[in-house]
C-alpha cells in the first residue's frame, strides 16, 4: 500500500499562490526518514508543545508542517508558510 498525501485548505491556497517545485520530493524524503528510518538529507524535526504529533520540514525560509498517520498510510500537510508566519 502506497502513502497518500493530503493537504489542508490553507496549504492548498498557499500552493495556488506560490510555486514550490520540491514539495513532493521533500515529503517523500520525510516519509523515508521518519517512517522507514532511512537516512536521508532533509531537515525535519519532531515538534513540541501545542504542535505535538507534528513534524516540521525546513527548506530555506519555507516551513512545512506535516503529520503522519502510519495506520492509514497518510501524510497530512497541515500548513506551509514562510518562516515565522507558519506557526501562528
Amino acid at each position: 500500500m502506497k502513502w497518500t498525501v493530503r493537504y489542508s485548505k490553507q496549504t492548498s491556497k498557499f500552493l495556488e499562490k506560490n510555486s514550490i517545485d520540491s514539495l513532493d520530493s521533500d515529503i517523500r524524503k520525510a516519509i523515508k526518514k521518519v517512517v522507514i528510518m532511512e537516512n536521508t538529507n532533509i531537515n525535519i524535526k519532531k515538534m513540541k508543545g501545542e504542535w505535538k504529533g507534528f513534524y516540521r520540514i525546513r527548506q530555506g525560509d519555507l516551513r512545512i508542517i506535516i503529520r503522519f498517520e502510519a495506520e492509514k498510510k497518510i501524510v497530512f500537510v497541515h500548513r506551509i508558510g514562510w518562516r515565522g508566519n507558519v506557526y501562528k
